[in-house]
Formats: structure tokens, C-alpha cells, sequence
């Protein structure tokens, strides 16, 4: 009997120091590449939100900084001398000179331009003090559905096309961004229109 219980508790060591089994082993693994894989998707995919949310916040204070820019130079408008849904040109006075803004989103194309001129009342013509892209990405005309980019209204809030009626000008600009919607910032400028004896007269 003694004997028996002898063999009975080597036996049971033997069994304990064994260790983990074959099948025991893969479980385990399997497991923990299971809760890596659950662990690494879930940092990849914050990674990826975040990253999302910068581009975001990114491109609609660019495009903001555009519009802001923008409303600066057409709110001295006087007076508007096209009135297109992607182009509109104005006039304007600055430090005793008369400037020319011109804003144009070209069909196809999603970069917004600017040109800016001076008028030389010496000889009588404008002078081109720059032409450039002022914006690109704006999706407005490549985008679907398409977005008008320019709009304009007269003094009972109506729209209109007529540049002798316009006092107020619509903006709004859409900007395309990679894996996620597209970002639109509008607004709505006062011109500061006013005609006196034939000569445009700035306020």
C-alpha cells in the first residue's frame, strides 16, 4: 500500500513539472495574437481619426483665412464690374490709389486665382500688380454637385446679375479632403457701393 502511494505521488510530480502541453501552447498564442491584433487595430484606427480631424481643422482655417481675405477686398467693392457665378471683379480705392480685385475659378480647374491691378491715371490703363493662384482644392466646379461660387443680391435681398444693382455678395467655397467629406465655408459681404454725378465715390 505504501508503495502504491509512493509511485502514485512521483507520478503526480512528474505530471506537475511536465509543464504546458503542445496543444496548450498554441492555445495560448492564438490568444495572444488575437488580443494584439483587436489592440494594434484599435491604435491604428485613433491614429488614423486623429489624423483625419488635423486635416480637417487644417483645411477649413485655410479656407477661412481665403474667405476672410477675400471678403476684405470685395466688401471695398465700388462698384462691381462683373457679376459671373466663378468670377467677379470689383473696384476699389486704397491709400489714394485705384485697385482692381479679380477673383476666377476657371471651368475644370479647382484653383481659385486671383489678379490684382492698379489703375495709372497717367497713361490710363491698368497696371498688373499680380496674378496667381490664391486657392487651390476648391471643388466647387469639379466637384458634384456642382457649387456656385460667387453669388450676389440687391438691396431687397434678391438675387440678381445686374452689377448696377448689387450691394451684396455671396461666398462660398468648397474644399475636396482625402477618405472623408469635403469642407464649405460661406459668407455674405456688404459692398460699399454709392454713384454721385457719374464718379463712384468709397465709403
Amino acid at each position: 500500500m505504501r508503495g502504491d502511494a509512493v509511485t502514485r505521488s512521483r507520478s503526480d510530480r512528474l505530471r506537475d513539472e511536465r509543464g504546458l502541453g503542445l496543444v496548450e501552447v498554441l492555445v495560448a498564442v492564438t490568444l495572444l495574437v488575437v488580443v494584439a491584433g483587436v489592440v494594434a487595430d484599435g491604435v491604428i484606427t485613433g491614429f488614423i481619426s486623429t489624423r483625419r480631424g488635423q486635416d480637417r481643422v487644417e483645411a477649413l482655417t485655410d479656407v477661412q483665412k481665403v474667405v476672410e481675405r477675400m471678403s476684405r477686398e470685395l466688401r471695398s467693392a465700388c462698384p462691381v464690374r462683373v457679376a459671373q457665378p466663378h468670377r467677379v471683379v470689383v473696384d476699389g480705392y486704397r491709400g489714394g490709389d485705384r485697385l482692381r480685385f479679380e477673383y476666377t475659378l476657371p471651368a475644370g480647374s479647382d484653383v481659385l486665382n486671383e489678379k490684382r491691378l492698379r489703375f495709372d491715371p497717367a497713361t490710363s490703363t491698368w497696371v498688373t500688380l499680380s496674378d496667381q493662384a490664391f486657392a487651390e482644392a476648391i471643388t466647387n466646379r469639379t466637384g458634384a454637385p456642382a457649387v456656385t461660387t460667387f453669388t450676389y443680391y440687391d438691396e431687397t435681398n434678391t438675387a440678381t446679375t445686374d452689377i448696377g444693382k448689387v450691394v451684396r455678395l455671396g461666398i462660398t467655397l468648397r474644399r475636396a479632403l482625402p477618405e472623408q467629406n469635403p469642407i464649405t465655408v460661406e459668407t455674405l459681404v456688404n459692398a460699399r457701393n454709392a454713384r454721385r454725378e457719374g464718379f463712384v465715390e468709397c465709403f
